[in-house]
């Protein structure tokens, strides 16, 4: 038996209703959703090319629902409650505007401490949409100056900042690097062996890239996926937004990192590959669910495939 197997992808949903968060660049070096170590990305990182003190700006009209000052963590973060009733974070940030600074020490005598987390009212520091809020920085746990942003909804969930109204164009399609068949027990033979094979593709037409090879496969088994993304006028690569899994013209898989939950962090190798990352073959999505990631909150179809066959 043969099966076709059509992997598509999909570039990041964008509009322009809100404005950039800061005037330092727009280059994002990580985007929503990428691999951390034992989590998720939660938002984006916008480069700052090693600089401290660009301006931050409301990306909408917004009040401070939380300020949060740290040696650790997200270091010096705003919280903007947005019209809508979701919330800007910007973290890492060097400093405040001079009012709220005064605010913050403020706090921080009252607290008797640094580290402080503190909510505000409605009605007590409001910003106009485009209103200067501080300064970037490299505060908090961090490998270099750069801002990190965050969009959370109404229930404190992450959500992808570029699909929220941002200024960000992305038209490139994803590159497919590799693909991994993944026995599913110890009786499934990949080309004679109990071991997963990796299978390089090749690009046959514009945005259209083929395995150009055959498989035997005895038994059930499963796929997980090395891709990049490429984002127009940006000089890095990415994790990608979507991918659409068919076999035999049958959806099966289909993941849209839009939100996700603090929660479901710790799941994160058993949504990525870890062996095949600490054996060297890269980053791979595994495009199969279990018992821990089927129910995940970015996973929109989750079909069980179990493939067998002498010809593949």
């Amino acid at each position: 038996m043969k099966n076709f197997i059509y992997i598509i992808f999909f570039t990041f949903i964008y509009s322009e209703d809100k404005i950039w968060p800061t005037n330092a660049s727009n280059t994002v070096t990580t985007t929503f959703a990428e691999e951390r170590p034992y989590r998720y990305h939660s938002g984006i990182d916008v480069r700052t090319y090693g600089k401290n003190g660009f301006e931050l700006y409301a990306i909408d009209d917004s009040y401070i629902s939380r300020i949060r000052t740290s040696s650790k963590g997200y270091g010096k973060t705003i919280y903007l409650k947005l019209e809508d009733g979701y919330t800007a974070v910007y973290a890492h940030m060097e400093t405040f505007t001079p009012k709220v600074n005064k605010i913050v020490s403020k706090l921080q005598k009252q607290y008797n401490n640094y580290t402080i987390d503190h909510f505000f009212s409605k009605d007590e520091i409001i910003f106009k949409k485009g209103a200067l809020i501080g300064y970037t920085g490299d505060t908090g746990t961090i490998s270099g100056p750069h801002l990190h942003f965050e969009i959370r909804n109404e229930r404190g969930n992450p959500i992808n900042p570029l699909s929220y109204g941002m200024d960000f164009k992305d038209t490139m399609s994803p590159i497919p690097i590799s693909i991994a068949f993944i026995p599913k027990n110890s009786s499934t033979l990949i080309d004679g062996y109990n071991h997963y094979i990796l299978k390089n593709f090749k690009r046959t037409e514009p945005d259209v890239y083929t395995m150009i090879d055959t498989l035997s496969i005895v038994g059930d088994f499963n796929i997980a996926l090395n891709v990049v993304d490429k984002v127009d006028g940006q000089p890095f690569t990415y994790g990608v937004y979507s991918i659409d899994l068919f076999i035999d013209d049958e959806l099966l898989y289909a993941i849209a990192y839009d939100e996700y939950d603090f929660s479901e962090s710790n799941l994160i190798y058993e949504e990525r590959d870890l062996a095949l990352k600490v054996n060297g073959h890269g980053k791979f999505y595994r495009l199969f669910p279990n018992q821990y990631t089927q129910n995940l909150s970015f996973i929109k179809k989750a079909s069980e495939i179990l493939l067998s066959s002498n010809d593949k």
